[in-house]
Formats: C-alpha cells, structure tokens, sequence
C-alpha cells in the first residue's frame, strides 16, 4: 500500500483550506474549513468533522474535495474499507472533478490487492487526464499487475519503462521491472510471442522476445527459420542475461550445422524401457571383484558384491555357464585394494574388475589397474579417477548428473525459469550449488539467489532471510519494515478474518522509494543440496520466514523414508533426484529388485544397484563375443544409453558415466517415481 507521511498530508489539507471556493456558500466554506482545521491536532475528529460536512453538504462544490481528503486520511489509518466507500463516492458523484482520476486509481489499487482485476482493470480504462510521470509510472505498474494475460501484461510493463527514467524511480525498481518483464517474456507461448514482437517493432524487450522465437524453432527442430530469427536477435537490444542465452543457442546453432548436434541429455526411461536390451549372459569368461568385505564399510561392500552376483545369475537355477566370479576383499584400505588389482590381473582369462567402493581405494586400484592394462570400473563418486587412464571406467552417477536433470524437469516440465540455491558452506554444497548454476545457465534460466548456512546449523533464519533480501536494507527500508510488523501485531488481537486482511494489506506494503519489501521470492524453484536429516531441520523454517510458494529441489541425500516422518508437510511437491528406485515400473529395474529381494529376502539400494550394472556391462561384453581385455575396454566405450538398475547410463570417452538418474515428488506420506 502507498503511504505518505501525515504531518505533509496534514499540511496539505491546511493549504487547501485556506483556499475558498467561490461557489460553495458562506456556511458551506465554514464548516469545511472547521473540520480541516482540527486535522493537525486530532486527525480522528477532523475525519469525523469531514464525514459530517458530506451529509450535510454531499451536493456541495467543497463535497468532492471533502470525500477525496476523508479517503486519504482512511488510506493513511490503514481503513482500506472506508477509503474504498470514499473513492467509489467521488467516483460516482463527481465523475468529472479534479480528483476523479486519482481516486480511480486508488480505487482501483485496492480493489487489485482483494482480487477483484476486472474492476481494477474497467477503472484504470477510464483514467482520462495526463498524468505526472511518476505518477503515471505507478498507473502501468498497476495495469501490468491486473493484465489478463502474460501479453497484456508485458505491454504494460514496456509502457511503465518508456517513462521509467522521466519518472525518476529508483535503479533498484527498475531492475525489478526488467527482470519481471524477461520473466513474463519466457512465459509467453508461440502465438504471443509472434505478437509481442509486432507489438514490439523493436524496442526493447524485442531482443529477448526474438530470442525465445529462436528457442522455440530450434526445440521444433525448423532450424531454418531460427537462423533467420538468430540474425534479427544479434541486431537488438539485448541485456546481459540476453547476451548469454544467444551465445548459448549460436554454439547450439554451430552444432546443428557441423553435424554435431546430438541432445545433450540421454533418453528417458520409456524411450529405452522401448528398446531391445543388451544380452547379458556370456557362456564363459572371468569377472574380478575388489570391495571392501571386512571393516567400517563391510555393509556397503556386500551390498555391492550381492548386487554383482545377481548379475552373474549365480541363484537361476538354470545357470549353466562357465563365467567365473573372483572376489577380494579391500578392507577399504587402499594398499589392500591396490594389491587385489594387481592378482586377480595375473589371472590370464580375466577380463575386468568391478569394485573398489572409497575413494582412496579406488585410486589406488586404479593406478595398478591402469599399469596392467586391465579394465576397472570404480563404484567412487570421485571423477578424477579415470584421468589419463584409458583402462579406468566410473559408474556411479555424478553430482553434475543429478542438477542436469533435476533442472531440465524443472525448467521444461515444471516452467520454472528463475532459480535459487541454498546450500551448505562445504565443499560438497559449492559444487553442487556450482553444477546447478551452470544447468540453469545452460537452459537459459537465471538464479536469482544463493545463500549458504554452516553445515552444522540447526537455525537457518539468517541465510533464508539474505534470500528474500532482508541482506542490502537502506535505513528508510528497515523504517518500514518496523512499522509492518507493528502493523502486523496489531493485526493478531482482531479476528480471524480481519487478521487475514490486516495481513494482505501489510504484505502489500512497499518502501518509501516504491520499492518491493522483503519478503522477496522472485524465484520458481529452490535447489537444497543437503541430507534428509537437514532437510528435516530447514524446511519448516522456509515457511516461518515467509519463503512459501515455489518448487522445493533435492538431491539423492533426501532420498530416505523419514523424509516425510521428519520434515512432514513442509517438503510436500518436492522433487528429487535418486540414484536408485526400488519402486521404478520399468522392467530393466522392477526385475532386478524383485530378484534381488527373492535372493536375499531384503531390499535393494543404491550400493546393489550400482555393482549389479556394472558388472552386467562386463558381462555384455563378454556375451558379444569380445574376449581380449582391449576388446571389452573398447566395447564398454561404445556402451550408450544401457537401461541399468542404477539409470540409464552412457559412457564417455574420458572413462567417466553419464547417467540419467530418476526422478521422485514428494506426494501425500509417499514418494513416488516421475519417470
């Protein structure tokens, strides 16, 4: 809501006053001025005095003004009710006067903050007078916020910026504006976007206008037209974020003409569930297998060595190959792994290794691995295994992997445009908070805040406030804020449907330079890269500080079934990432979880799931034909999209997997499969 300080508006009032009107009688200019004079000393009497005047005197030439000062003195008291009788009276009585046009603007302001657009909307259409610059500024910042449609409220929002530097608003709401106006811009369908470009001819936002032509071609695949598009596009305005996004799609252009534009992201489960799967069932050959059996993570290493034995059909009855499976246990030390690699490699009919699990095992394994010339695929999250070793594979799915996708579904499913991020000050939340940014940039969407918590926290008020931009406040600001939540206390002693009001009107507030006051949730998506235990600490806290509305995003850590029991409805809709689905419908994981239940009457994980993959690409190999060892390292660098337990996953040329994990929405007190 629009305030003003009372002493000028007093003052105001006093000035008018002294101005007779030459039509109003003597008793009529007496009373007015009576009621005006009580004003700075007892501003609830002078509004009493004024109301009294307009039943006197309602046909009076002072009544138009009388009504317009009793309306500004009930804006001013917070009585949005009585204001709105006010307005609506000069409005209807005095369809002509000198403040007509402002009062249909008032008028019109409260009846946008219950809801009621159309009225908002059918008033602002019968402003007739020019305006002041700055005022007319805030008349199409209110006609954008009451448009119909994306459309309309885009050339609204152009209008308000044709005036924005005469007007004299603050560079912070116009940054605002701008960012608003790509927003909407990146909502627009086909249609409308063809339209705001006529609309347009030009002027700004016409390049970013351009540019989302040029998107949708280019996803229509008629690369063609988005050529013609890209060349007007590189001719406009166009802002930094504009500038980035056509640098993106010249390399995505580049890569359709040279012939290497493939889609950068793997098929989905349905489109490879649609695909024969690779045999698996080689009648010989030998599979080593180094896990740590014994010590701190001998739990995670049988689930491992479980999931590799399921592979190897050690349990069907109808087994009848001569494949041969040799296990050595690491103990999770390093030394102990590295030997392991190095004696099952004399083995002369061997022709991989899957295992080891930690990091510091799996290099080590893999510097023996390397030396001779033995295939090893490490289940370690750590990339840097494979570097400059031809014969080292990685399968587990990467971090990089997991806000791929978690941002292509939310960017092409879920229309979310403008990201957050708020994650743990460690190395782990960097690089996650890092891999999410570069997925959002690459899809042409912006994060629009990050704020990190120490990993350890349990009250995360500070970093989800810096957020919602309670960080940068000006004296005048924090003035303001001080005074909602007085208003907002005072609210709590009404009832329960006044409160709500007061509440609406408070949240409606804006600083003394019109600018938008925290909270400010000017993002879509919030990506939380942390544990379901922390989870359960902070998403209770994101409502209680009024961050409420947008997409909760998370990563395989959320994945655990106390999600719910611990965080209950504050995750509700989120969507998370998993490295496996015991649940999955697809066949190529449903069998291998009933399997793997039956087997060992327990259920599968992650672990299982990994393992049980990569010994299955091996064994393809091997099913091929391929005998020699150069034979099966070749053969898995040209494995793409295998429909495994874990995802589907491809391999690249550095050794490293791709891997599309699955995707989970938090529903009800369940977590169910989006795939």
């Amino acid at each position: 809501m629009r305030t003003r300080p009372l002493g000028l508006l007093l003052l105001l009032l006093i000035l008018v006053s002294a101005c007779a009107t030459p039509q109003a009688t003597q008793e009529e200019q007496q009373t007015y001025d009576e009621a005006v004079s009580v004003l700075p000393g007892d501003p609830q009497e002078g509004a009493s005095r004024l109301e009294a005047f307009l039943r006197v005197h309602q046909f009076s030439p002072l009544g138009e003004q009388a009504a317009w000062l009793r309306s500004q003195l009930a804006l001013e008291a917070g009585d949005r009710g009585r204001a709105g009788f006010w307005l609506g009276w000069l409005v209807r009585n005095h369809p002509r006067g000198a403040h007509s046009d402002e009062a249909r603007i008032e008028l019109a302001r409260l009846h946008a903050q219950t809801g009621d657009f159309e009225m908002a909307r059918r008033l602002l259409g019968d402003v007739r007078r020019r305006l002041a610059p700055r005022r007319q500024w805030e008349v199409y910042r209110l006609r954008a916020d009451v448009a119909r449609d994306a459309a309309e409220r885009l050339q609204w929002l152009d209008s308000a910026r044709s005036v924005a530097v005469e007007s004299g608003v603050s560079h912070e709401a116009l940054e605002v504006m701008n960012a608003e106006i790509v927003t909407v811009v990146d909502t627009l369908s086909l249609p409308e976007l063809e339209a705001a470009r006529q609309h347009l001819d030009g002027r700004a936002p016409a390049g970013r206008v351009a540019l989302r032509l040029v998107q949708e071609s280019m996803d229509r695949s008629v690369f063609d037209e988005a050529d013609e598009d890209l060349r007007e596009a590189s001719g406009l305005e166009l802002t930094v974020a504009d500038r980035h996004l056509l640098r993106e799609l010249l390399l995505r252009m580049e890569l359709y003409e040279s012939g290497r534009g493939k889609r950068e992201l793997l098929p989905s489960f349905a489109e490879v569930a649609a695909q024969p799967v690779p045999d698996p069932s080689p009648e010989q050959g030998t599979l080593g297998v180094v896990l740590p059996l014994s010590g701190p993570y001998a739990s995670y290493g049988e689930d491992s060595l479980r999931g590799v034995l399921l592979a190897a059909r050690i349990f069907d009855e109808a087994g009848d190959s001569d494949l041969r499976i040799v296990v050595r246990d690491s103990a999770g030390d390093p030394l102990r792994a590295a030997a392991a690699v190095r004696e099952l490699a004399q083995l002369e009919d061997l022709s991989a290794i899957v295992g080891p699990l930690r990091s510091s095992s799996s290099e080590a394994a893999a510097r023996v691995a390397q030396d001779e010339g033995v295939p090893l695929i490490a289940l370690t999250r750590r990339e840097q295994v494979t570097q400059g070793r031809p014969y080292v594979f990685r399968l587990r799915t990467t971090a990089e992997d997991e806000a791929r996708y978690l941002v292509d579904y939310a960017f092409n499913t879920l229309g979310a445009r403008r990201f957050a991020v708020l994650y743990p000050d460690d190395g782990y939340g960097r690089g996650m908070r890092d891999h999410f940014w570069k997925m959002v940039d690459a899809n042409g969407g912006w994060l629009v805040g990050a704020a990190a918590y120490e990993p350890d926290s349990t009250d995360f008020g500070a970093s989800i406030r810096e957020m919602i931009g309670y960080a940068l406040l000006t004296p005048s600001e924090r003035t303001a804020l001080v005074e909602r939540e007085s208003f907002l206390r005072r609210g709590r002693r009404l009832p329960p449907e006044h409160a709500a009001l007061a509440r609406e009107i408070a949240h409606g507030m804006i600083g003394p330079e019109a600018e938008v006051l925290p909270p400010i949730v000017d993002f879509d998506a919030l990506f939380i890269p942390d544990s379901y235990e922390q989870i359960g600490l902070l998403a209770p806290q994101l409502a209680f500080h009024e961050l409420t509305g947008v997409q909760l995003l998370g990563v395989s850590d959320w994945y655990h079934p106390e999600l719910i029991e611990i965080a209950q409805e504050h995750v509700s809709g989120a969507v998370i990432s998993a490295l496996f689905d015991p649940n999955s419908r697809f066949a190529f994981v449903a069998d291998f979880a009933d399997a793997y239940r039956r087997a060992f009457e327990s259920e599968p994980d992650a672990f299982s799931a990994h393992a049980y993959d990569a010994a299955n690409l091996v064994l393809v190999q091997l099913a091929s034909g391929f005998e020699s060892r150069e034979e099966v390292r070749e053969g898995l660098l040209r494995m793409r999209a295998y429909p495994g337990a874990s995802g589907v996953t491809s391999l690249r040329p550095d050794g490293n997997a791709r891997k599309r994990p699955f995707l989970l929405r938090v529903k009800g007190s369940a977590i169910v499969p989006l795939d």
